[in-house]
């Protein structure tokens, strides 16, 4: 009996290890915006927030795995998302990509948005966002839906930054839309001698 209440409670702290929430938020949060009424994916995104001049981080200390997912681009510029060794650009690069990592709490998500267009420069990484209208930079919305479904953050890319005027239809993000989805990697090693511990009480159970 003693064992199998063992077996039941690692089984059930693996359960939990793996739908963790809140792995994911920002820092800091330096401004709010209702997303752009020139944003062409803006009824698809089910916020009506997101968050300017700010950087995705860890929540927590602890290795994540995360996935990146193109769901959508404006632009006619070829713009790309890079990270880790994975990359996405609205030129026919579009499969998703996952890759584990371990951060410290409060560590920048590593990843950067590159763009052929006129701004200079013509790149920003994370860690390195900015508001500056006269420079690509990128928006944030956390925890939610983009075509029903969710996602722990969204990247909304501008990459004029406004050089056409801050009020310019071209002010959007939107130009290229990543999907970040983020959670505990399952531990299979233990996860593994979970399940043989249950086949062999099993196994003592039926003997007896």
């Amino acid at each position: 009996m003693k064992l199998f209440k063992f077996i039941a409670a690692a089984v059930l702290a693996l359960s939990a290890a793996s739908s963790q929430a809140g792995l994911i938020t920002i820092d800091p949060i330096t401004g709010t915006t209702p997303v752009s009424i020139h944003n062409d994916f803006k009824s698809d995104i089910g916020s009506s927030t997101y968050y300017l001049g700010t950087n995705l981080v860890a929540a927590n200390a602890g290795n994540l795995l995360l996935e990146f997912s193109l769901l959508g681009f404006e632009a006619d510029w070829k713009n790309s998302f890079l990270s880790g060794s994975g990359l996405l650009n609205n030129k026919g690069i579009n499969s998703a990509f996952s890759y584990n990592q371990t951060y410290s709490a409060g560590e920048a998500i590593g990843f950067t948005f590159t763009t052929n267009g006129p701004t200079a420069p013509n790149s920003v990484s994370n860690g390195a966002n900015n508001t500056i209208f006269d420079r690509i930079n990128f928006a944030i919305v956390l925890n939610t839906t983009f075509k029903g479904v969710h996602y722990d953050a969204l990247l909304l890319l501008d990459d004029t930054g406004g050089l056409w005027g801050i009020s310019g239809d071209d002010d959007n993000h939107d130009d290229l839309v990543i999907g970040v989805k983020a959670r505990v990697p399952e531990p299979s090693t233990i996860a593994l001698m979970a399940m043989g511990l249950l086949g062999l009480f099993g196994a003592r159970r039926l003997k007896s």
